[in-house]
């Protein structure tokens, strides 16, 4: 950005602080629905006589890019409803055609589209969303707490979308069994809104200035809706499943299965469902991608299940930065290998576990939000050669049954307050048994631009053997841990501003059933953020975050102290931008060794930027690149990554994105704690983690050059409103080459270890160089079509090859870490799926 462009961002944040309050907020609208009188054909024409009953919502105002100016083309909508489905009619004038452009079910694109939300129990955090693109794919999903969305929940429910001449129209009609529909309801809180590609237009019918906090809360009235009442029935959904899987990395090379699953649903009041699945499937769910990771921390995989998705939102923590109590990929998680015999050979891993059944209550009774989960997994087998040359079934992991619970209620207006539990009870006589509890409270003013919110959580261990952290802490039976956690924040208006703060204690533990990355931390962080949200001579909108983090372990040994500040902008060509500072001040990484001895790392500075163009446009590129030097320009660490997204066809949506990485300098372990030759000790035995540091002790260490390249195709193509064909494509290539080796002698004690003249390593330390080289490349193709009103068949296509080397160069190469995939111990594998379920309501 040029300097005069910053400094002129600059003055026009600080005039928007300085006049920028939150304005008002503006009066709350109301609309009657009418019952339905006479039929209703949901062919997108609202032509038929009932609609007259029903009073017209019109007068939208912009959001985007006039804040609280009038839509330029106007939209007008109606609701009805009966003994078992509401519908909703959205009229658009409009004397351009609509920016129609076609896409699977829930993708988001840059298309003319109407939405409605409803807050059908008026607790005003949480709220039903409906969506229908001019082209008549649909959207769903869920809000919650107040300004939260995801679109993971779905639902069976029609549209229909005519051409008109004034412009376009919608029909909808959303089944009542699908909403929580509290009994004697008289209202339901109530927004529509439309976006207007082609000039970047989002208007809503209950208008929310773009700087006022929440949503939900913001919401008008849907009234008419005495009479109303909830629908009780049970949803049946069997499927039947034939695949076929062909791989090298097994005894049989190719095998064929046929399954058969149930998934069922049945309202046990009006706001309160159970929800069963037996022998879930998720073959047509898109695997996971591949990422570099060189951290001591496991690498967090977003949940693409639906019997998981389906009100998870209710187990998200309002405090989780630090830790999550349940996080539900657990359930399902490939187990580790089992331990070898000396002549034994892993054939094939256990993968990921079958579930055999699950089951959750999702609602509310009472004043209460409810959320109750469990599931149960059979035992998992390897499969292992014998040293007799037999092949045969090693146990991996014993059977489990996992168990969540998550509670909310309202306080008041302005305060609420939940709890949360989780146990994982393996079967096995010598397994862990893991528990952990949580509760929390937020308030919050009328606006939601103050708030404020208090968390405290437990974890105890019951059994099972000891287990050491990278941090030293010794995990025992019964061992117990504390979190507690605060932020307070200013969300609204122009000036917003928080203080958040982390304290784990050291045996804190929920990554039996949970994700966390570390205990033993006391995490403080500010932040002061400056946003101008309204269009001025050279941006629609505009911000700059000023952020610190100071980081610590109950040793008191400085982990992580840094400074950033972020700054953001949209033009008025609506291309984007962003460019990012953040200072790191020396500090120590007490996991590097293993035991809990610090490692003493360099200070930092990392500088990114990133560039995208208009998303209007049938073409659509980003760039963004990241460049970290440490002092002394010891380590370094870059990141350069492009995407582009194109259109040829309104039908047919692509996509390639390429990222690389290359980081080289930092020093890493090579080898934990081992005895000291020169006092005697033997370089070639490991010292227990647990009391290593307790003792003199050697360590290994030599400077990590990594690098890393991954590129990604996607694809869908929408053959109508309810078929699709989705491609996903990646290769992924990964190398890790280590300098010469270096020794760090330690005494008794935890003295931080210098990267200063370290001597190197010499002969009778036995130092080795654990270089390798790793190669991916995965395919995933499936189609899907809604033969039906939520009955769906799928077919899907997998492949993955996998291919690993251990080269003796110690350099990194592009070519020989692609070149795995092609080496001696490389693994292929093919499936092939059909499934067919259908829904069925009783």
């Amino acid at each position: 950005m040029p300097r005069s462009s910053a400094a002129a961002m600059l003055l026009a944040l600080a005039a928007t602080f300085a006049t920028g309050a939150v304005a008002d907020p503006p009066p709350s609208r109301s609309l009657r629905a009418a019952r339905r009188i006479g039929e209703i054909r949901i062919d997108g024409r609202p032509d038929e006589a009932a609609w007259r009953a029903a009073d017209v919502g019109d007068s939208f105002l912009q959001t985007e890019p006039d804040d609280g100016q009038p839509a330029t083309a106007p939209t007008r909508f109606r609701v009805l409803w009966d003994d078992d489905s509401l519908y909703v009619a959205i009229e658009c004038d409009d004397p351009q055609p609509p920016t129609a452009l076609a896409s699977p079910r829930d993708r988001d694109i840059d298309a003319d589209l109407v939405r409605i939300d409803l807050d059908t129990t008026l607790d005003r955090r949480t709220a039903y969303h409906f969506g229908v693109y001019a082209a008549g794919q649909q959207v769903d999903g869920m809000h919650f707490n107040d300004d939260d969305y995801t679109s993971d929940w779905d639902a069976a429910w029609e549209s229909a979308v005519a051409t008109t001449p004034s412009g376009w129209s919608v029909e909808m009609r959303i089944p009542l069994r699908v909403l929580r529909v509290p009994e004697g309801a008289r209202a339901f809180g109530l927004n529509v809104a439309r976006t207007l590609t082609r000039r970047h237009e989002e208007t809503t019918w209950q208008y929310r200035p773009r700087e006022a906090a929440g949503v939900v809360s913001g919401f008008g009235l849907l009234t008419g809706l005495d009479g109303l009442r909830p629908v009780v029935q049970l949803d049946l959904k069997p499927y039947v499943a034939g695949r076929g899987n062909c791989g090298t990395a097994t005894a049989t090379p190719c095998q064929a299965g046929f399954d058969l699953g149930l998934d069922a649903r049945y309202s046990l009041t009006s706001e309160l469902a159970l929800v069963g699945t037996v022998h879930p499937d998720f073959g047509q769910v898109e695997i996971d991608e591949r990422v570099l990771n060189l951290t001591t921390f496991e690498t967090y995989l977003p949940e693409k299940r639906p019997f998981f998705l389906e009100g998870l939102d209710l187990f998200n923590l309002p405090l989780s930065s630090a830790y999550q109590i349940f996080y539900s990929r657990r359930i399902g998680e490939a187990p580790v290998s089992p331990l070898l015999g000396p002549n034994d050979t892993l054939i094939a891993d256990a993968g990921a576990r079958n579930i055999a059944g699950a089951a959750k209550v999702s609602g509310k009774t009472g004043p209460y939000s409810v959320q109750a989960l469990t599931a149960f997994e059979p035992r998992a087998y390897a499969r292992v050669l014998s040293a007799d040359g037999r092949a045969g079934d090693q146990l991996a992991a014993e059977a489990a049954q996992a168990t969540a619970l998550r509670v909310r209620r309202a306080l008041s207006d302005s305060a609420v307050s939940g709890f949360a539990v989780t146990a994982l009870d393996p079967f096995g006589f010598a397994d862990r048994h893991a528990f952990a509890a949580a509760a929390d409270t937020v308030v919050f003013d009328a606006d939601r631009d103050w708030n404020a919110s208090v968390q405290v959580a437990g974890s105890l261990l019951a059994g099972g053997t000891d287990s050491v952290l990278l941090d030293g802490t010794v995990l025992g039976a019964g061992a117990r841990g504390w979190a507690a956690s605060t932020r307070l924040a200013r969300d609204g208006g122009a000036l917003n501003a928080s203080f958040s703060a982390d304290v784990l204690s050291p045996k804190f533990w929920v990554n039996d059933l949970g994700f966390m990355d570390r205990g033993n931390l006391i995490d403080l962080r500010p932040a002061l953020t400056v946003r101008d949200l309204h269009p001025q001579g050279r941006w629609q909108k505009a911000s700059l975050r000023l952020s610190a983090e100071d980081e610590r372990n109950f040793d008191g040994f400085l982990l992580r102290r840094s400074l950033s500040l972020d700054s953001s902008v949209t033009l008025n060509s609506y291309w984007s931008g962003s460019l990012s500072t953040t200072l790191f001040l020396p500090a120590v990484d007490d996991r590097e060794l293993g035991d809990g001895t610090p490692l003493a790392r360099p200070g930092a500075v990392r500088v990114s930027a990133d560039v995208g163009t208009d998303s209007r446009q049938s073409l659509i590129a980003s760039f963004s690149i990241s460049q970290q030097l440490s002092e002394g320009m010891r380590e370094r660490k870059t990141a350069i990554g492009a995407d582009l997204k194109f259109r040829p066809y309104p039908a047919l949506e692509a996509g390639v994105s390429v990222t690389y990485e290359n980081d080289g300098g930092a020093i890493r372990r090579i080898r934990g704690a081992t005895g000291v030759p020169e006092m005697g000790g033997d370089p070639a035995v490991d010292l227990d983690p647990a009391g290593a540091t307790r003792s003199w002790r050697l360590y290994l260490l030599a400077p990590q050059y990594a690098q890393s390249v991954s590129a990604i195709l996607r694809a869908a193509a929408a053959l109508g409103p309810h078929l699709s064909v989705q491609a996903f494509a990646q290769l992924f290539t990964e190398g890790v080459a280590y300098g010469d080796p270096m020794r760090a002698v330690v005494a008794p004690g935890r003295a931080t270890v210098q990267l200063d003249g370290l001597p190197r390593a010499g002969g009778a330390d036995q130092p080795a160089w654990p270089d390798q080289r790793d190669a991916d490349l995965s395919l995933n193709l499936v189609l899907r079509w809604e033969w039906r009103v939520g009955s769906n068949l799928y077919l899907a296509y997998a492949h993955q090859t996998s291919g690993s080397a251990s080269p003796n160069d110690h350099r990194l190469s592009l070519f020989g870490e692609a070149g795995a995939l092609a080496g001696p111990g490389a693994t292929r594998g093919d499936a092939l799926m059909l499934k067919i379920d259908m829904l069925t309501a009783l």
